[in-house]
């Protein structure tokens, strides 16, 4: 009887694990809210791990690519969310590390040129601040980011 509460919570750890990637702390947290115990709860990740439901660094790799691509987040930005959600910092620098510095600088300067053309309005010294603002906001790195002003408020 208790396995075979234990294989439906199983199933339902998969089907939430199948249309988004998942992380073990969001898998516990879910597992507790269903009232499962302690040992089932390890019994479950490990057989999630096992056959490949749930695996940290492809979710690390999923967040970046997504916040990077989709969202154009910086680097330090996308580092303290994956810190926020408990991964390990070396799990995340690997990912990280995938990003090709052309890549990022790249988004840099589209994400920069987008808001200074929403700031057309504004005086020199105002697109200055607010483009620096919006641009660390966003997760660049202050160099990158008073390189890439500086660049383009020049022209």
């Amino acid at each position: 009887m208790i396995l075979d509460q234990e294989d439906i919570l199983y199933q339902k750890a998969t089907k939430y694990c199948g249309y988004q990637e998942r992380t073990e702390k969001e898998i516990q947290n879910k597992l507790r809210a269903w009232g499962v115990e302690k040992k089932a709860e390890e019994r479950i990740i490990q057989t999630l791990k096992v056959n490949h439901f749930l695996d940290e660094e492809r979710y690390v790799e999923a967040f970046i690519r997504g916040r990077f691509l989709g969202k154009h987040w910086g680097k330090r930005k996308i580092f303290a969310a994956l810190t926020e959600k408990g991964l390990d910092q070396a799990l995340i620098q690997k990912g990280m590390a995938k990003i090709e510095n052309a890549d990022y600088l790249q988004s840099l300067r589209y994400v920069a040129d987008r808001k200074k053309q929403s700031l057309a309005g504004a005086t020199s010294i105002q697109t200055r601040q607010k483009l620096t603002n919006y641009l660390l906001q966003k997760g660049y790195e202050p160099d990158l980011v008073i390189k890439t002003v500086q660049d383009l408020t020049v022209q």
